[in-house]
């Protein structure tokens, strides 16, 4: 993984930026494993996945992003909290597609 890094790092975040790449599902998860879960990393994926994403990547790469894997980094809590925080402004602001993304990610981290 640590030769892996400075070889696909910038090609991964590339590809993530552009829509071509939207259905790829395992895309994401790859930009946070070459982070290795960096906090800043995750906070900032699970907002683009709240707020930015379109329908076709959220569909394809929520369930792909290795949430799960934040309770044995001590990250757990942590993203609770910022989804958490996300869910309110969701529905303050009467975003029901934020609200739907934001619970369902609040649901997946165990």
């Amino acid at each position: 993984m640590e030769m892996a890094r400075p070889m696909f790092r910038e090609r991964i975040r590339d590809m993530y930026g552009k829509s071509v790449h939207e259905g790829e599902r395992f895309l994401p998860r790859l930009m946070l494993m070459l982070d290795d879960y960096d906090p800043t990393a995750v906070e900032n994926l699970t907002k683009d996945a709240i707020h930015v994403w379109g329908d076709d990547r959220f569909s394809a790469a929520w369930e792909y992003l290795g949430l799960e894997e934040l309770r044995e980094r001590g990250l757990r809590n942590k993203l609770k909290g910022v989804l958490g925080a996300e869910i309110a402004r969701a529905g303050n602001e009467r975003n029901t597609t934020a609200l739907n993304r934001a619970v369902e990610l609040y649901h997946s981290v165990k």
